[in-house]
């Protein structure tokens, strides 16, 4: 680790929290804490009729919440890419679409993965929906048209489908991604960081990955930032800046006023301590193949913020040959009974 590299996250630490003070977010992310919870039985209840059917994921978001009132609306996706919405009402009825007044899957479905199958409000427990399922469940996991489209999000799904495995195959120990109600959940941010760091009033950026690290008290917040490839123009080094950012941002929202209710619905039920550490992570390919080292020099380097502690971690990953799995993971996020 460089000394510029140290003197680098450290302004990205202030810059950020710089932004943040202009404090029109915070509001908004009470408000959202709030309706959360307010959500958060009847999310439990419908969750309770579903189980995932992979290779289908489920993902939920606070924008999908908010705008569906009384019924709880999932993006369905394969390989990271959205190719249906999941509709759920009070009474318990599921219905699956491809298309809608807002979307349209039909024909990125046709082109990427050869589905020509079109769903309209279909009973999820009917034999069309039951074909739409098959066809991805059975298809090798490829996009037909041979093009890297959401690249990043089919490697966001592996790493969240390693995580959340259990026992002793699993190649991380003690790693589980933030999950809300039972569903993979996409946690936004005030913050902009993909392309110089900017406070949005609206939509900003989402953490990648949200995990819990650690177990008990020793249980810490992870953020993780994931990238597709190791490329020179974004290395490790910066990558990780990212991930700091998001982590800046998640303390910064902690320590509001709904932080105690946002540590909750992150899955804690202590008190929150003080001081903090948060975990933030670069996620990526190794470079192992190319007989190059890995950066690990900053691995566990202690960011202050405010009084609390960001710390810097890697996860290094070789993709398995069927684009299905991940394989050779290691981490220097601390290991549980190892």
């Amino acid at each position: 680790m460089t000394q510029d590299f140290e003197t680098s996250i450290k302004k990205t630490i202030e810059d950020a929290r710089k932004l943040l003070k202009e404090n029109q977010w915070v509001d908004r992310y009470k408000k959202y804490a709030e309706y959360l919870k307010s959500k958060e039985d009847f999310i439990k209840e419908i969750h309770e009729n579903f189980r995932e059917r992979p290779p289908l994921y489920y993902y939920i978001s606070i924008s999908k919440i908010e705008e569906a009132g009384n019924r709880l609306v999932l993006d369905v996706r394969y390989m990271g890419q959205n190719v249906a919405k999941l509709t759920c009402g009070e009474n318990g009825q599921a219905t699956i679409s491809t298309k809608g007044s807002d979307y349209d899957y039909d024909a990125n479905n046709r082109d990427h993965f050869a589905c020509e199958i079109q769903l309209a409000h279909e009973d999820w427990q009917g034999g069309k929906a039951a074909a739409f399922r098959k066809h991805f469940r059975d298809r090798e996991r490829v996009r037909n048209d041979g093009k890297k489209g959401n690249a990043e999000h089919n490697i966001e799904s592996l790493l969240l489908t390693e995580f959340s495995k259990s026992g002793e195959d699993k190649p991380l120990r003690g790693i589980q991604p933030v999950r809300f109600a039972g569903f993979r959940f996409a946690m936004p941010t005030a913050l902009s960081a993909s392309k110089g760091l900017r406070l949005a009033e609206k939509k900003g950026g989402g953490v990648d990955i949200l995990a819990r690290v650690g177990s008990g008290r020793h249980t810490r917040l992870c953020v993780i930032e994931v990238k597709d490839e190791y490329d020179a123009k974004e290395p490790p080094q910066k990558v990780l800046q990212q991930a700091v950012a998001y982590a800046v941002f998640i303390r910064e929202l902690l320590r509001s006023e709904a932080g105690p209710l946002w540590w909750r619905l992150f899955g804690f039920s202590g008190e929150m301590p003080a001081p903090l550490t948060l975990y933030a992570a670069c996620a990526m390919p190794t470079q192992g193949s190319s007989g190059k080292p890995d950066d690990e020099s900053f691995a566990g380097m202690r960011l202050d913020v405010g009084g609390d502690s960001i710390e810097c971690h890697y996860i290094y990953f070789n993709k398995a040959g069927d684009n299905a799995s991940l394989q050779s993971l290691k981490t220097s996020l601390p290991q549980m009974g190892r």
